[in-house]
């Protein structure tokens, strides 16, 4: 018997590399998932009677679905389905594209339109996906501000879906999103040069982020009726008053700790729990959470054979075995968003500008892995960043593509010690020093290939943890033609 892939012709653009087999294994399954459920639309799962464009599970999933294809006309035919096709008479969007059935609304799903959006244009640079959409998102906007609380969007509040008691209130995840979406439309409003509405979404964005504080964040740090998700959003949609973050990164901490450093978070919280907790400045945690190997992480699954992504924590547990069949899916990428931490914070691989014309390089090492490395076709070219700690010795090679420019953060003792190839990095040609602040000298650089070393503080080797079975760093991971080669995993 042959098994043969079926999915849509994608061009692979993004590979994820590290130090630990099990992370290695989680990202080839993320891979998987996404071709078993990228075939005509973004489907939720392939094997079961759902099979169908959930706007919610596209929208968690698409920065990491970016990362690794390119999605970019996948993903601007399904927006016109569900910006154009299925939008309801009221301005709401249905919950699935093609939509069928009996049609709700939820905050995460409904909003998945202006999320999407979003991101391609963050992504591609490309603002013809904002002109084609606009006016179905501000319909969206004009429905959501009429509900009596400002942003409760839900005809069924589905809340922080299948979290395991780190979630958040209805109420706190809905004038999250409300804040958040705002803030998107002001943005997207300029890049089509509309500076009247980009003024007023960014006015709205401004009193609802009041409200937020007003209403969830309390003095001491804590975010009312919150758990992980909770504090995940606030860091992540940026809802915090400066003064406050450090106690509300030492409350978020706390959450953390009261489930011996597992994650609890449902569709909402998963995407941003990690990216949140760098946010908070603790990625020591973020990379505690994700090397977790025990029930509930992203390692249990891997550990138990898993070659996809599961729906659901507790898909099958030890104690209890397999959840109900009703609904338990092990091919459901949604918690396979945890890839854009690996491309974005763990390799360093991010944008400052749309379609990656201005880079930002910015590894975050942390205990438990000793090297990583990513390699992503953008718009602009490819982008690799690969890192690799020994003792108190750093490295790090970076590749700029033509007609960009990078940031590039070096963790360091000190800036005029740290070297680009075999003299120091301050003077190296096309390398500027921008400045040296808690322990990273960041540079400016120009297009090329760079290699960086520097030594890092005591306290920073001495707070790693060697992986229980390491990886060897490969020396190339995606040849000049592998992006369009598709290899299976």
């Amino acid at each position: 018997m042959t098994g043969v892939v079926v999915h849509s012709d994608l061009v692979r653009t993004g590979e994820f590399e590290c130090s630990s087999p099990l992370v290695n294994q989680l990202f080839q399954n993320i891979i998987w998932g996404q071709k078993g459920n990228y075939l005509e639309v973004p489907t939720d799962c392939p094997q079961r009677d759902e099979r169908a464009g959930w706007s919610g599970d596209a929208q968690f999933f698409i920065r990491t679905a970016a990362y690794n294809f390119d999605i970019a006309s996948f993903f601007s035919r399904w927006l016109t389905t569900l910006a154009i096709d299925s939008q309801l008479p009221d301005g709401s969007f249905a919950n699935v594209a093609p939509a069928f059935g009996t049609l709700w609304t939820a905050t995460g799903w409904s909003d998945a339109t202006l999320l999407c959006t979003h991101a391609l244009y963050r992504v591609y640079g490309d603002t013809r996906i904002i002109e084609r959409n606009f006016a179905a998102m501000s319909r969206y906007m004009a429905w959501l501000g009429s509900k009596p609380t400002g942003g409760a969007a839900a005809k069924r509040p589905l809340g922080d879906h299948l979290n395991l008691g780190g979630g958040a209130s209805v109420e706190v995840i809905d004038t999250a999103y409300y804040a958040h979406l705002c803030g998107l439309m002001a943005e997207m409003a300029a890049a089509i040069r509309r500076p009247d509405e980009a003024a007023r979404y960014a006015q709205q964005r401004e009193e609802v982020k009041t409200a937020f504080q007003r209403d969830f964040v309390l003095a001491d740090g804590s975010i009312r009726d919150s758990s992980q998700t909770g504090y995940a959003l606030a860091f992540s949609m940026d809802l915090l008053p400066d003064e406050a973050r450090p106690r509300v990164a030492a409350k978020f901490v706390e959450e953390m700790r009261k489930r011996d450093w597992h994650l609890a978070t449902g569709f909402v919280g998963t995407p941003r729990l990690l990216p949140a907790l760098h946010l908070a400045g603790r990625d020591d945690i973020a990379y505690r959470v994700l090397l977790q190997e025990t029930y509930p992480s992203w390692l249990f699954p891997v550990k138990n054979g898993a070659t996809t992504v599961w729906e659901r924590w507790d898909g099958w547990t030890p104690d209890q075995g397999f959840q109900t069949i009703a609904m338990n899916s092990f091919n459901h990428y949604s918690f396979g968003s945890v890839a854009e931490y690996l491309y974005r914070h763990v390799a360093g691989i991010d944008t400052d500008a749309p379609g990656f014309r201005s880079l930002v390089i910015q590894p975050s090492v942390a205990a438990g892995l000793t090297w990583a490395r990513a390699d992503y076709d953008s718009i602009s070219g490819r982008v690799s960043s690969a890192w690799k700690i020994d003792g108190r010795d750093f490295q790090l090679d970076v590749e700029v593509p033509a007609n960009t420019q990078a940031t590039i953060f070096v963790p360091a003792t000190d800036a005029d010690a740290v070297q680009e190839s075999d003299g120091p990095a301050a003077r190296a040609r096309g390398v500027s020093l921008l400045r040296f602040d808690n322990g990273v000298a960041v540079f400016r650089v120009g297009s090329g290939a760079y290699h960086f070393t520097s030594t890092v503080a005591a306290n920073s080797e001495q707070s790693r943890r060697r992986a229980p079975r390491e990886e060897q760093p490969h020396t190339s991971m995606m040849s000049p033609k592998a992006g369009n080669t598709g290899v299976n995993p």
